[in-house]
Order: C-alpha cells, then structure tokens, then sequence
C-alpha cells in the first residue's frame, strides 16, 4: 500500500503543478489578483502563450469565457501526462511477455449497442472472433449491417434482461468464460485475448480491466495502478466490461431480470466473495469508458433498488466494501494468493 502511494504520488506531480498552473491563470484572465509562490517566478511569455491559445479557443467557440478555455488546456494537458507516465510503466511487457497468445479457451461475448458506438463494437467484436469467440449482440435502435451477422435482436429493454436473453443463446455451446461489455469501451493496454488469459492466470471468478487515464469511470478503486498486474480485491464493478469465469457462471448467472440496469449486482458479487469466488482487477488491461456512467438512462429507480440493498447490509456506500486483499506486481512471478479457489457444487 505504500508503494501504491508513492508511486500515485510520483505519478501526480505533473498534474498536480499543471493544476496549480491553471487556477494562477483562471485567476489572471478573469482580473483576480494572482497568488504568491514561493520566491518563483513564471516566465512572462508562458504566460502570455498561454492566454493567447485561451483566447483563442474562446474566438472559436462564442461565449466561452477565457479562463475557462484556459483551465481546459490545462486539463487536457494533466491527462496527456498522466497518459505518458502509464506509457513508462513496465508492466505491459511484463504481461506482454506472461499473457501473449489467445486465450486457452476462447468463451463468448455479448453486448448492447446503439448506432452511434457501432465503430466501437466493430472493433471488439473482430478482436473476439479472431481469438475464436462466440458474439452475441442486441441492438437497441435499429441493426447496423456490418454487425447483423451476429446480432440476435433489436428493441429497447433494460440492461440485465437483455443480456440474459443473449446469453441463454449462447449457453448451450459455450466453453469458456463470458464477457459481457457496454459498447463505448475501448482498450487502452492490451487487449481481450490478454484480459482472458490474465483472468485465467489469476484464478479470478468476476473480473474487469481497470480504467486508464480519461476513462470515464464511478470509483477511484477502479483506475490502474502503476507497476500492477492484478489485484485480488472485494469489489468488481457492474460494468463498463465484465469477465465471468465458467466455474462460476451457474452462480452470477442468470441476472436478476428485476435488477434492470445492474446496479447492486456488485453487493451481490461481494457476498459471493465469502464463499470463495474471487474477484478482481487487471491492470495489466486498461480500458476507456466513453460516456459517463448512468448518463443514458433514469437512474431514480436503480438509486433506490441500491440503497435499500446497502442498507440490508449496514452499508452508506459501495466504497465500503472496496477492498484490496492482494496486488500482484509486475516483477513477480505468480499472484501471491491462491488461484485454485474450487467453487460450490449446485
């Protein structure tokens, strides 16, 4: 855990200047009196290059006040360097090296998508069908042509019933784990043959890549940790991309149909973790999430279904039961817990 911070740390230092930086500048061009540092002094041209790139974003887009134009640079600037320090890390070479080749047993993938996100399904689903896996897709608003092959439906619907109705499509010839992902994600590091391989290796149960820099996510417990392959935790998140192992798809599987879009599903996993199904997250993978988390739909009736499951369990908030019960890092040779975890006959 220390090392995790110190290296957080290391890893936040461009950021945390940029944003400094950036509130100095705010306070410039909206007329407020600069702050005082610490006897240093910016140069004079930084900061006019920078007012100048400002108010020129502002030109182009009307009514865009200054500083903010000027806060976003800094924002896009922070991501950019917290992108590169992740490039540095080591730890896809490491998995590179550990995870290459397809998965042992290539498993399905089903998915929901909507027209505007069709690019994005298109490329995971080449990337499943190259590693040999079964698609199943549902199309909420009209089929896309180059995915009707394998798309077994269209129409609106909730979330967790619709995946259970691909699902029941492809369980009599699957072998293997199940993947189920929303269709605006993208891999950042790696890719869905290693993410397969590494969940395998990990004797992981319920298993998600981790957020990469930008990834639109709900918890920090989520975002990649640097010099990390895995983490054994007691907490996977409902989505953006889901694996379930095939020793344990009879117990996650079928969702509850009155779960809609999923949320809770979580505290159910957790109470699964004290029967030895073991959750996790793979660093090693990382993925974007395009859009903001329950921004597409109602979220009243899904906030409801989730307090009252939290308050069966003496729980305030799903951070709670965010645990991490082992990090396996990039320079060692297996996880440091057991892998052979056998799950509950029935």
């Amino acid at each position: 855990m220390l090392l995790d911070g110190c290296l957080s740390l290391v890893l936040s230092v461009p950021g945390a200047l940029l944003s400094r930086r950036a509130g100095a500048g705010a306070r410039a061009a909206s007329g407020g009196p600069p702050r005082r540092s610490s006897g240093r002094l910016q140069a004079p041209w930084a900061r006019g290059a920078r007012r100048a790139r400002a108010a020129g974003d502002a030109a182009l887009r009307p009514g865009l006040d200054p500083a903010r134009a000027e806060r976003d640079l800094f924002t896009d600037a922070k991501w950019r360097l917290r992108s590169a320090a992740n490039a540095l890390d080591p730890t896809a070479w490491r998995a590179t090296r550990m995870w290459g080749g397809p998965p042992p047993e290539a498993g399905a993938l089903v998915c929901i998508y909507r027209e505007r996100y069709v690019p994005v399904v298109q490329r995971l689903v080449t990337e499943a069908q190259d590693l040999g896996l079964a698609v199943a897709l549902w199309a909420l608003d009209g089929v896309s042509e180059p995915l009707s092959g394998v798309t077994l439906g269209t129409g609106p619907g909730r979330r967790l019933a619709l995946l259970n109705r691909l699902y029941e499509a492809v369980a009599p010839r699957l072998r293997g784990p199940l993947v189920f992902s929303d269709d605006d994600v993208v891999f950042v590091r790696g890719g869905l043959g290693r993410l397969l391989r590494a969940v395998t290796h990990c004797g992981f149960a319920i298993a998600q890549p981790a957020h990469a820099a930008g990834s639109q996510m709900s918890y920090e417990f989520t975002r990649v940790r640097p010099l990390t392959l895995a983490r054994r935790t007691t907490f996977v998140e409902i989505g953006p991309m889901v694996v379930v192992s095939e020793s344990w798809r009879h117990r996650v599987l079928p969702f509850p149909d009155d779960f809609g879009m999923g949320w809770g599903l979580d505290l159910l996993w957790h109470d699964l973790a004290r029967e030895g199904c073991q959750l996790g997250i793979v660093d090693a993978v990382t993925i974007r999430h395009l859009a903001t988390p329950g921004a597409a739909y109602d979220t009243d009736v899904e906030q409801q279904r989730l307090v009252a499951l939290m308050r069966m369990r003496s729980l305030s908030n799903l951070r709670d039961i965010q645990r991490c019960l082992g990090v396996w890092r990039a320079w060692q040779a297996r996880p440091p817990w057991d892998v052979l975890a056998v799950p509950p006959a029935g």
